[in-house]
């Protein structure tokens, strides 16, 4: 009996040291998908042979919808830029079959992907490639959990719509401003939040030598402009109109909260990941975003 039960526990222990599991396991706005914000990362487990990813997909824009994954997908460690691919999916289909899901029907599936190596506490996930309509989960976090942003992620939500909050997370990889302000001029067919939309025509700047254009338009009283650097592409700049002191120093004090925002000499804000990335706050209750690509 005694053998028996030393058994078990050596088992249970065995398991237990082969399989980790990690609830909500990610930071900032990872648990977004880029384009229509419809998957959410619910687990990450490690077991003895997998890095076993839990998704649960919703289907918010299609009447006799469908949903598949590429078997090139992957993970990416953020540190080492290794890719460890899928392996295995358990219910969803990989393409080019399908896996048909009605209009607001919730679906979640598994991806089964090579295993991470322990010291991995960063990565990506990316369907195939970082595209702007497939899946993709960026920073995923082993040692940080979202629940910790979550009151100031919907504090955030009333004043931009999240395809311009996931903006902040990378400028250097947004999609362009093309096709985002073509999903958000769909998405304001339903939603009353968006409204005024409008692109200007080539604008030349003297002084900067540049061709410049911009995509405006409004969301919840937030009006939001894009310029794209025409000329070499080089920048992007996002400048967000929040209407009142109160609006803007309420969303600069949730954008703080989750992205570590350091004040510099210049009066400009950084972020302490990212070199290239600045915040300025300007009298006119405008902040202005840049990312240097």
């Amino acid at each position: 009996m005694i053998l028996k039960t030393l058994l078990i526990a050596c088992l249970l222990l065995g398991n237990y040291l082969f399989s980790q599991k990690y609830e909500n396991p990610v930071t900032l706005f990872s648990f977004y998908n880029v384009t229509e914000n419809n998957a959410i990362l619910n687990s990450v487990e490690n077991d003895a042979n997998f890095t076993k990813l839990n998704i649960t997909y919703q289907n918010k824009n299609y009447v006799g919808g469908w949903t598949r994954i590429s078997q090139n997908s992957f993970l990416v460690d953020v540190k080492t830029n290794t890719k460890y691919y899928l392996k295995k999916v358990e219910n969803i289909t990989i393409s080019p079959q399908k896996t048909n899901i009605d209009l607001n029907e919730k679906l979640t599936f598994t991806l089964y992907f090579e295993k991470i190596p322990k010291k991995c506490r960063q990565f990506h996930f990316i369907e195939e490639e970082l595209s702007f309509d497939n899946f993709k989960i960026l920073n995923i976090s082993l040692d940080k959990k979202q629940l910790n942003y979550t009151p100031y992620i919907l504090e955030a939500q009333r004043y931009l719509p999240d395809i311009i909050l996931v903006y902040f997370t990378d400028g250097g990889t947004w999609p362009s401003y093309e096709n985002v302000f073509k999903v958000l001029k769909e998405e304001a067919e339903t939603n009353l939040k968006l409204k005024n939309f409008s692109i200007s025509d080539k604008v030349f700047n003297k002084e900067q030598g540049l061709e410049l254009m911009y995509y405006s338009f409004e969301y919840n009283g937030t009006i939001i402009s894009l310029e794209k650097n025409i000329t070499n592409d080089s920048n992007r700049l996002l400048y967000l109109d929040l209407g009142s002191d109160y609006k803007l120093e309420r969303l600069f004090t949730c954008l703080n909260h989750i992205l570590k925002i350091e004040k510099q000499d210049t009066g400009y804000y950084t972020f302490t990941d990212r070199l290239y990335d600045m915040i300025k706050i300007t009298s006119n209750k405008t902040l202005t975003y840049m990312s240097v690509n």
